[in-house]
């Protein structure tokens, strides 16, 4: 490659092609950011992926990012968090949570997950809001792990 005209058309033609390849990705709606619609959607994703969990109430935040769904039997709490295009699922039994937290902003959930360390949602969200802060932590009492375990100090 001494020649610098070659050079060119081949830089010129694969960026062009890298730009087309990005605007057809763009208008199939290839990077679309993930979202979910209310909480009935994330109930159908946690049927679909987790054997015979059957929903009964839950929420989604108002920006469609993160829902949390309670099972009928109350057994398992399952969390959809939407991760670019995707949707991160996670179901948890009573005691699998490591803890909640409260800020003045928002109620955190810390799960020991990998990948869903944290969950952070916003006390000025209208899908918390709906559920209720007080009914929700209720709700999620029975899924933190206690700081006594085996209840050897009770």
């Amino acid at each position: 490659m001494d020649d610098p005209l070659i050079l060119a058309v081949v830089l010129g033609g694969s960026t062009l092609a890298i730009f087309a390849v990005y605007l057809l990705n763009r208008l199939i709606g290839g990077w679309d950011a993930a979202r979910l619609s209310d909480w009935s959607h994330a109930a159908r994703l946690l049927d679909e992926d987790l054997m015979g969990f059957r929903a009964e109430t839950g929420f989604v935040t108002q920006d469609g990012r993160i829902a949390l769904v309670f099972e009928r039997d109350g057994a398992r709490l399952g969390i959809v968090v939407a991760r670019g295009d995707v949707f991160v699922l996670r179901s948890f039994g009573p005691g699998d949570l490591k803890g909640l937290k409260q800020t003045s902003r928002a109620l955190i959930i810390l799960t020991g997950d990998w990948a869903l360390a944290k969950i952070v949602l916003p006390l000025h969200d209208d899908g918390v809001a709906s559920f209720g802060l007080e009914a929700l932590e209720r709700r999620l009492q029975p899924f933190v792990a206690s700081a006594d375990p085996g209840g050897q100090n009770a």
